[in-house]
């Protein structure tokens, strides 16, 4: 028997090192990976893929394992029929996008467990999300019964989906704008359009949305919307205060499933964390207000404590589910509480504890379990109470770490333990930021540690980044756009020329690998690799940027860092064309929006040269200024890598450069006079 033959009669999961995969390991279906399968032999035996879609933590995949893939009757049917697949899409994002849109075509929606079947060649035929025991089965026979009596139907279908989803991308980049270009602060109204006034965010289930935060607050800043500060303020406030954040040990879960951010899907995820800690930093950054600094903390403690391994990066996740007291599986199980309880643990501070946290029918869930959720933050509450603020969180810090040591005798849940470049990257950028809202010594040692940590252990000796920490498999544009991102973050908070000349190096080589110039647009993973049906081109917002629009982001800095126009022209030609496409669905395209407004303000830059321009980073660079292009360097090698520095280094003398729209002012020493001059240039 070829030895391919006999890999497809077994589950090969078990030599994995994805938790995901390794979940699936002992399932009797006998699953294969994408690496291994041998597409032409099954091409020539005519056999489908049946491929599915998740990770480690996703509750819904677990409850389709557990109904279907755990069962015997199910797999021996599965294994007759399908040559199946399982895919770990935080591994492979390019094929859970490629499936991921073939599914919202077939279906109208989308989600995990992502199901496809598909041609021998990868074409797909049929999908789903979840489904049980019986309609999944019945489901798999009527598409047997279909390729045994209509095949020729098959292979007809088959390819023109192909068609419609190559189409489809097509149009993502070629359609034409409706209208004349016009400012995008035009699209803020449409943006805004169903908010929830309220409670924040827009219909349950709601999602926190970073991107779509700091294009609102972006736009408050430059004075172009009340409504979009409103929202923002709101939005940001009930998300701090709602059961989605975790009191106990820090950090968000991803979304919650009602209006009031109270009932969290109880998976935390280190992309989530990444960027909120970036919103709320920037928040206080903006308006030290004391309830954005106690999540920024919040946030640092799970990452620490939670997720951060050895020597530096960061696990994927924590699952949402896990045992409860009878030894089954729960969603939630970890984190939720019962007043006895509680009462038993807290004593005479339970008062207390239980007035704060809404330990009443308003933070009540189901089965006498309750999500902790606060109405006001401790300040408004210490005031109206006659107690003072810190007197109140060294209250709460004692409950605190009396039910953190409670909680931790609870089974766990698991942790996904990968660790992907590009959302160590996010969490690099949010600690970035963290430092530079707060000066704490200990967030700054956590950023430049996330940092070295990708550069040394993610970034390959031929100067490749990695996806996944210790496998030999090339990042994707997702993960080389969120390193540059967090590089050039890196540089605007400590002001270490290597930050950007990485960055720049690994620009280059971006433009090179995953550039077309025939559509001005990058796709998705290496041009040389070509093992799935297309190469996707990722412009549209999730919970994440999408990749062209990240990287369209650096280069617009980087252009401006390194007075490389045809850098900072390709950025603006680019968001200009994405005009066309924001005005079908502005919410999908935020960072678009963002980088609009951004591109359409004035220009302003300030260079501060000299043995002593280190002594001056907080008074400059410690504030949100997003459309400012700030230098500092003490090193006169950094003229040879900077066309900003050339004949402003003066080895004896410290001097202030501000310049606007390419046109500089005159030069001066003083500090005050260069603030001065800086509020000046950034008004509007």
């Amino acid at each position: 028997m070829p030895l391919t033959d006999k890999v497809a009669s077994s589950n090969i999961l078990g030599k994995e090192s994805s938790p995901y995969l390794k979940q699936h390991a002992n399932n009797p279906v006998h699953w294969q990976t994408w690496e291994k399968t041998d597409f032409e032999k099954l091409q020539k035996e005519n056999k489908l893929l049946l491929i599915s879609i998740g990770y480690a933590t996703c509750h819904w995949c677990h409850v389709m394992e557990h109904e279907c893939f755990e069962s015997e009757v199910v797999a021996e049917q599965m294994n007759a029929d399908f040559h199946c697949i399982k895919i770990d899409r935080e591994e492979r994002p390019d094929l859970d996008h490629i499936y991921m849109q073939a599914l919202q075509l077939l279906c109208g929606q989308g989600g995990w467990p992502l199901n496809i079947v598909a041609l021998p060649d990868g074409r797909p035929i049929w999908g789903c999300t979840y489904l049980p025991k019986e309609k999944w089965q019945a489901s798999l026979q009527k598409i047997k019964n279909l390729q045994d009596e209509k095949p020729a139907y098959l292979l007809e279908y088959a390819q023109q989906f192909e068609q419609g989803l190559l189409e489809n991308q097509k149009l993502e980049i070629t359609s034409e704008s409706k209208k004349d270009a016009s400012s995008f602060e035009t699209f803020l109204p449409e943006l805004l359009k169903g908010r929830d006034t309220l409670w924040g965010g827009y219909r349950a289930p709601k999602f926190p949305m970073p991107v779509q935060l700091q294009c609102f607050q972006m736009a408050a800043f430059f004075g172009i919307s009340e409504a979009a500060q409103e929202h923002f303020e709101i939005t940001l406030s009930k998300i701090a205060l709602g059961g989605i954040h975790d009191p106990i040990e820090g950090g968000f879960s991803r979304y919650s499933v009602d209006a009031h951010w109270h009932i969290p899907h109880f998976e935390k995820m280190g992309y989530d964390n990444g960027q909120l800690l970036s919103v709320f930093s920037e928040a206080y950054l903006e308006k030290p207000i004391p309830l954005y600094k106690d999540r920024i903390y919040s946030i640092y403690r799970f990452l620490k404590t939670r997720l951060q391994q050895d020597p530096g990066g960061f696990s994927c996740a924590l699952d949402a589910d896990s045992f409860n007291s009878e030894g089954k599986p729960e969603e939630g199980a970890y984190y939720v509480w019962q007043k006895e309880e509680l009462k038993a643990l807290l004593g005479a501070d339970y008062d207390l504890f239980q007035d704060v946290y809404n330990h009443n029918d308003i933070a009540h869930w189901e089965k006498e379990n309750y999500v902790l959720f606060q109405t006001e933050s401790l300040t408004s509450y210490a005031a109206k109470n006659g107690q003072s603020a810190t007197s109140l969180q060294k209250q709460l810090e004692k409950c605190r770490q009396l039910l953190e040591k409670a909680r931790q005798k609870r089974p766990q849940p698991l942790t996904d333990t990968k660790v992907l470049s590009g959302w160590n990257s996010l969490i690099a950028t949010g600690l970035c930021k963290a430092y530079q809202a707060t000066q704490d010594p200990a967030l700054k040692q956590m950023a430049l540690k996330t940092l070295a940590f990708i550069k040394t252990e993610m970034i390959n000796p031929e100067g490749q980044l990695i996806r996944v920490w210790k496998k030999d498999n090339e990042g994707f544009l997702e993960d080389y756009a969120l390193l540059i991102q967090a590089l050039i973050r890196a540089y605007k908070t400590f002001f270490d020329s290597e930050w950007l000349s990485l960055a720049q190096t690994l620009m280059d080589y971006s433009l090179q690998a995953f550039y077309d110039p025939e559509i001005d647009f990058f796709y998705f993973k290496n041009k040389k690799h070509n093992d799935s049906l297309f190469n996707p081109i990722e412009i549209e917002d999730n919970v994440i940027s999408s990749s062209n629009a990240v990287m369209t982001e650096n280069q617009w800095w980087l252009g401006r860092y390194f007075s490389n126009g045809s850098w900072t022209q390709a950025a603006k030609n680019r968001v200009q064309r994405m005009q066309s496409k924001i005005e079908s669905y502005p919410r999908g395209y935020a960072l678009w929006i963002q980088l609009g407004l951004l591109q359409e303000q004035t220009e302003v830059e300030l260079v501060i040269a000299g043995p002593e321009a280190s002594q001056h980073i907080a008074q400059f660079a410690f504030a949100y200024q997003p459309h400012l292009c700030l230098l500092i360097s003490e090193k006169t090698e950094d003229e040879k890598v900077f066309p900003l520095l050339e004949n402003r280094m003066d080895s004896q003398s410290t001097r202030f450069y501000v310049c606007k729209n390419q046109s500089c002012l005159l030069p001066t020493d003083s500090e005050d006079q260069a603030r001065e001059q800086l509020r000046t240039a950034l008004s509007f």
